[in-house]
Parts: C-alpha cells; sequence; structure tokens
C-alpha cells in the first residue's frame, strides 16, 4: 500500500507514505480494541474469495448476500472516474496485486523509514 501511496501521487516520499499506513494500522488496532463488535477483514483473505469474505460480512451484520453481487457494475462514484489512483476500482475483485510489494522489499528494508513501519508490517504478519 506505501508504494501505491507514492505511486499515485498521494505521498511525495516512501517515508511520508509508510508513516501514513503505520499511523492508519495503528489507529484500526486501537479502534478494534475500543470496539469489540467490529468486524476486520483482511484485504487478502478478501480478494482470495470474495463469495465468501462478502458472505461471512453480509452474515455477520445480519444482511442477505447474494454472490451475483459481486458482478454489479457500479453507477458513477464521485471522484473515481477522475483520480488516476482509482482507475481499476469497478474492475472484478482479483487477488493480481497481493504481494507485489515484496518485488520492491529490498529497497523498501534498506529505506530510511519510520520504526513504527515495520512494526506494524510484523503485527500484520508482513514481515
Amino acid at each position: 500500500m506505501t508504494l501505491s501511496y507514492v505511486k499515485a501521487g498521494l505521498y511525495g516520499d516512501l517515508h511520508s507514505a509508510a508513516a501514513r499506513w503505520a499511523g492508519a494500522n495503528r489507529n484500526c488496532a486501537t479502534l478494534a480494541r475500543w470496539a469489540p463488535h467490529l468486524r476486520q477483514v483482511r484485504y487478502e483473505d478478501l480478494v482470495a474469495n470474495p463469495t465468501r469474505a462478502f458472505g461471512d460480512l453480509f452474515a455477520w451484520a445480519d444482511l442477505e448476500f447474494r454472490p451475483e453481487m459481486l458482478d454489479i457494475q457500479p453507477q458513477r462514484m464521485g471522484d473515481v472516474e477522475v483520480l488516476a489512483h482509482h482507475e481499476r476500482v469497478a474492475d472484478k475483485i482479483s487477488a493480481n496485486s497481493v504481494g507485489k510489494w515484496r518485488e520492491q522489499e529490498e529497497a523498501i528494508r534498506s529505506a530510511a523509514l519510520p520504526p513504527q513501519f515495520f512494526r506494524e508490517m510484523s503485527l500484520l504478519g508482513y514481515s
């Protein structure tokens, strides 16, 4: 995700993007401790089996889920049509991007990134 932030032009450097990613994940962990009813879904699990992940999520929320919902093409979604980093939002869910960061892992590990970035990566199982 951190590399995606830089590639999309949302952050000008990897250090700032890594700090943002680490902070967001730390905040999510804090919220999860305060809100025991919160449901967390790992991106990797969602894209590996969207039908199961959304089925479980909808069941947890006591909502009806039909697998064909995953094939519905959305209408206009505001900034999605105009921002390049959203160009694939309406694409079919795919696991193609899972682990792409590992192609750049050496550069990430050798960069002077904030310690909290590596701590969050480890806590989330990305070490």
